[in-house]
């Protein structure tokens, strides 16, 4: 508990911190937008490879997932007010409850994963149980910036055909803009480690 209350005691020191709680208590809300059209319980989950006997959890949740999503949706709300407000140790516990709920629906089927939970879950976890939070969280950011920029260095990537709708933009102009996020993201964002306030 000592650890836990060095945590708490760095964000009631850090009004940014404390916002930036705000926002990753939003994500929350963000996905409970995203899973409520879910027709969950409705058709065999599909199980994470490290837990191929899910339909425990989905049995138990399927008649009560939509409380227990509405509980969720609270939790996340609650921790995000009581983060604005500054009441940083009611809100540090109000967003661990909503992240464990969070990760224990998403073991339930592989379906109501996204890409963008990994990172929420990562920084998440981070803001929660990791020290000298300024300095790491900002790392974990420009660790994402640059290898999302790594793993763009293909042909469908610089040529626009990844994308997931039409672009508004086609031909040179596509490439251009594809490389250019490349650059940014191998290349600038790095930046954003550097003590000089102008460079970030």
């Amino acid at each position: 508990m000592r650890y836990i209350d060095r945590n708490i005691a760095e964000l009631k020191s850090n009004r940014s911190l404390q916002l930036y709680g705000v926002a990753l208590a939003l994500t929350h809300v963000v996905t409970f937008l995203f899973w409520w059209p879910h027709e969950y319980g409705q058709r065999s989950p599909i199980c994470w490879t490290f837990f191929q006997n899910c339909q425990v959890l989905t049995s138990a949740l399927r008649s009560y997932a939509f409380v227990y999503l509405c509980i969720y949706l609270c939790f996340a709300v609650v921790s995000a007010v009581l983060f604005l407000r500054g009441n940083v140790r009611p809100a540090y516990w109000f967003f661990l409850t909503a992240t464990i709920a969070n990760i224990l629906f998403q073991f339930t089927d592989y379906r109501m994963m996204g890409n963008y939970h990994y990172m929420n879950h990562i920084i998440g976890l981070a803001f929660l149980f990791l020290l000298d939070k300024e300095n790491t969280l900002r790392l974990f950011v420009v660790m994402f910036y640059f290898f999302s920029g790594t793993i763009k260095f293909n042909t469908d990537w610089l040529s626009g055909t990844s994308m997931l709708q039409t672009p508004v933009v086609t031909g040179k102009i596509l490439e251009f803009l594809c490389a250019y996020a490349i650059i940014i993201e191998l290349f600038w964002s790095p930046f954003l480690l550097s003590k000089y306030r102008g460079l970030k």
